[in-house]
C-alpha cells in the first residue's frame, strides 16, 4: 500500500526488545482516534484507515466523499466532522460503513 507510514510499537509481544515497525496507511497521516481495538488513521487523502493489533500491513483504508475536518471516536463509532457541509457521520467500528444520515449541525454563534 502507498503512503506515509505509522510507527507502531509491539511492547506485548516484546517488551524487553521494544520494538517498532513501519506501516503504510495510504497518505500522510493527519490524526489518530483511538479505541474499540484499533487505532483509527485520517489520511490527507481524507481516507480512514483502522489499524488493528498484529495489523501487517494495514486493513484498505476507506474514502469518503466530502472533505474530513476532525475524528473521534465512541459509542462503537468514529464520528466524522465536514465542516464545510455543517454535517457529522457516523462509521460503525465493526462493519467500517456509514451508518443513518448525515447528521446537520447548528451554525456557529
Amino acid at each position: 500500500m502507498d503512503g506515509e507510514p505509522v510507527v507502531g510499537h509491539d511492547l506485548a509481544d516484546r517488551p524487553q526488545t521494544n520494538t517498532a515497525r513501519q506501516i503504510r496507511v495510504g497518505g500522510v497521516p493527519v490524526e489518530l482516534a483511538v479505541g474499540d481495538g484499533a487505532v483509527w488513521i485520517w489520511t490527507s487523502k481524507d481516507e480512514m484507515t483502522p489499524l488493528r493489533h498484529r495489523d501487517r500491513p494495514a486493513e484498505r483504508p476507506d474514502q469518503y466523499r466530502r472533505t474530513i475536518d476532525a475524528i473521534a471516536l465512541g459509542g462503537g463509532y468514529v464520528w466524522i466532522s465536514h465542516s464545510a457541509a455543517g454535517t457529522v457521520t457516523r462509521i460503525n467500528t465493526t462493519t467500517r460503513k456509514l451508518e443513518g444520515e448525515r447528521s446537520k449541525l447548528a451554525p456557529s454563534p
